[in-house]
């Protein structure tokens, strides 16, 4: 088996677009509702926490309300998973193309993100409704969701970052040859975690910055720079395997 594991927010899907103003606004009505006012954050500023995981409620929150970051994550959490349920969100141009044309290649395709259960199955029932049954797994912190012979279930495995989650779902689906298409450090830390190819979609990071294998900006341009790393790889093995044969 070859597999792609994709990254969501920011590599599917344009987060960036939506989430600075949800973030404001989610900030502005929890802090309201307990007598606080809190000024604005700068879109770049909502921007650089995505893909952070779990820590990033404590960077949301003014000092008084700090004790309520439990609570201001769930506040916020619905409101993602409305958002991506009523089909409000777009995925990038071209991504359900491009995981035509990886599948076409001969790529089975796995989801891996710092998101939680209701996030994850927001996504899958919302933007990605229309692909998520060619999905081998779909893994988050809490655990993953995977289809096989029609049914579809949810294994609670939590795990306290993406390179473990990325681990996990390696050992599980015992892939021959894999890579991870992201666009955040985490991302890349994933990759290097599990010694698999980093791919990285340009936007927020620029070409070079992560140490990645290779870089895209466009959905089209994916599909190729993927089937070259594998061959690339094929070659390598053979050259190895002809060396110890030897």
């Amino acid at each position: 088996m070859d597999l792609v594991i994709f990254d969501i927010d920011g590599t599917l899907q344009d987060t960036e677009s939506w989430w600075p103003a949800l973030c404001n606004d989610a900030r502005r009505e929890f802090a309201e509702q307990r007598g606080v006012r809190v000024e604005p954050m700068d879109p770049d500023a909502c921007n650089s926490l995505i893909g952070r995981g779990e820590d990033l409620w404590d960077e949301l929150l003014p000092d008084e309300l700090r004790g309520e970051t439990k609570q201001f994550a769930d506040f916020v959490i619905e409101r993602e998973v409305q958002l991506l349920r009523s089909g409000r969100v777009a995925l990038f141009d071209g991504t359900l193309a491009m995981l035509d044309e990886l599948r076409d290649r001969g790529f089975d395709i796995a989801l891996a993100s710092n998101c939680g259960r209701r996030y994850l199955e927001a996504f899958l029932h919302g933007p990605f409704a229309s692909v998520r049954d060619r999905l081998l797994s779909a893994a988050c912190l809490d655990g993953h969701w995977q289809s096989h012979s029609g049914v579809t279930a949810f294994v609670v495995e939590k795990s306290s970052d993406k390179t473990l989650a990325v681990a996990r779902s390696l050992a599980r689906l015992g892939p021959d040859f894999a890579v991870l298409v992201g666009d955040r450090r985490s991302d890349a830390a994933a990759a290097l975690g599990s010694r698999i190819p980093f791919v990285l979609r340009t936007g927020w990071h620029a070409p070079g910055e992560l140490g990645e294998t290779a870089s895209f900006a466009a959905s089209a341009e994916l599909p190729s720079l993927v089937a070259a790393i594998r061959a690339k790889w094929q070659k390598t093995g053979e050259s190895e395997s002809s060396g110890k044969s030897a």
